[in-house]
């Protein structure tokens, strides 16, 4: 997946999920936004929603390793933009 389509996807989704950005409530991290999988695609999830993600990216599960995809069906939590970009380049290579 280029960078470009990897930056406005996130940032649109991450708009839509409300810009909670990174803070710290009682020593913990807000989550940012989390990741996990949409009728086989990687998708993006506001933090308290787990039902209709806010975005849906065009990377198949199904390519991605055993591991990345285990963890995905269990829910990413992403605590930062930068984090979302990375993980998201991370999955699209």
């Amino acid at each position: 997946m280029k960078a470009g389509r990897i930056g406005a996807v996130s940032l649109a989704l991450c708009a839509a999920a409300g810009a909670a950005m990174l803070t710290l409530s009682g020593g913990r991290r807000a989550e940012y936004c989390s990741l996990g999988e949409y009728h086989g695609r990687v998708a993006v999830f506001a933090p308290d929603e787990r039902a209709l993600p806010r975005q849906i990216t065009t990377i198949a599960v199904h390519t991605l390793p055993s591991a990345d995809r285990e963890a995905l069906s269990g829910g990413i939590a992403v605590y930062s933009r930068e984090e979302l970009y990375a993980r998201l380049e991370d999955f699209g290579s």
